[in-house]
């Protein structure tokens, strides 16, 4: 018997994975109980959690958190009542968004982001909340 903590590194990565899913469903359920029936988030909060965490998170967790954000997207989306395929569909966007965002951001501030200073937040400004909103929603 393995002692608490002590998972295989794959066992961690799906437990992240699931997690992270979790909490974006959460968000986005919430989000989506408040708006107006238009179905038109202005805000999306989910998106702003899911960047958080792609600039914390260590590199080779990116991959886990976009996928974590597909689900918990697509889940959020069936759960409001829309069909699989829109669901789908409105899910690539929004786990796509995240992982574009945290690369626009590292690269425009030069190096891994830390918000230590003025060219931190010019490029949290333009690469995550600018450039992959607005690429993100002509999709």
């Amino acid at each position: 018997m393995r002692a608490v903590g002590s998972a295989s590194p794959m066992m961690r990565l799906v437990a992240a994975t699931a997690a992270f899913a979790g909490v974006y469903f959460l968000v986005a359920v919430l989000t989506l109980s408040v708006i107006e029936d238009s179905g038109l988030a202005v805000m999306w909060p989910a998106s702003g959690v899911y960047l958080g965490m792609m600039l914390v998170a260590p590199h080779r967790m990116w991959p886990a958190l976009a996928c974590g954000a597909w689900i918990g997207s697509a889940a959020a989306y069936l759960h409001s009542g829309t069909s699989l395929d829109v669901s789908v569909a409105f899910a690539v966007p929004s786990s796509a968004e995240g992982l574009l965002g945290a690369v626009l951001v590292e690269r425009i501030a030069g190096r891994r982001f830390t918000l230590s200073g003025l060219h931190d937040v010019f490029a949290l400004v333009l690469g995550g909340a600018v450039v992959a909103n607005a690429l993100v929603g002509l999709s």
